[in-house]
């Protein structure tokens, strides 16, 4: 089988799919955000959500797990939370300085995996704390549109500390094992 074929193959595996389609459905999701049509937005802010459970899932079971959905997977993580973000702190729904720290984390975080994975020809794949900071931020970003129409100051005060704590966690579980390998 060729390069190109097994790429091909790779690509419309289940999983990949799924991580495809997060990266598609935030078009909808702002449209819907955008419009006030806040039921359906935040029906799809759900999907967006589930597809990135269930191409995990979906490559473990169905044995799919491929260096592409390894790669695949955090970057749709990162379009996906990034587009959120940015759309939130246009709308004033969630701090710029929170924005910045996060595509700031998001960017150094992408740029070192993508060293790490040349110089040890291996890619480097989401871990647990990675999974979790993106529940975390998935939630938070989703409590952001749903205070817009019930008050949930608090709750999101709480999951803004939780973002940031859970940020702060996944970057130094990514980085530590490469920084204990150069020591």
């Amino acid at each position: 089988m060729s390069v190109m074929q097994m790429i091909f193959r790779h690509f419309f595996y289940f999983s990949n799919i799924l991580s495809f389609m997060r990266i598609i459905l935030m078009i909808p999701v702002i449209i819907c955000f955008e419009n006030r049509i806040f039921t359906l937005g935040i029906i799809l802010s759900v999907l967006v959500i589930a597809t990135d459970f269930f191409d995990g899932y979906f490559a473990r079971k169905l044995k799919q797990v491929s260096d592409m959905g390894k790669f695949l997977d955090p970057l749709a993580d990162k379009i996906a939370l990034g587009v959120m973000v940015v759309y939130l702190a246009l709308k004033n729904l969630t701090p710029l300085w929170f924005v910045i720290i996060l595509l700031t984390r998001d960017v150094l975080v992408f740029i070192f995996g993508i060293i790490i994975s040349r110089k040890q020809k291996t890619v480097v794949q989401s871990n647990i704390w990675g999974k979790l900071c993106t529940t975390v931020l998935s939630l938070y970003f989703l409590l952001c549109i749903v205070n817009i129409l019930v008050d949930l100051k608090i709750v999101l005060l709480i999951f803004l500390t939780l973002s940031l704590i859970f940020l702060t966690i996944s970057t130094v579980s990514y980085l530590l094992p490469y920084i204990k390998k150069k020591t």
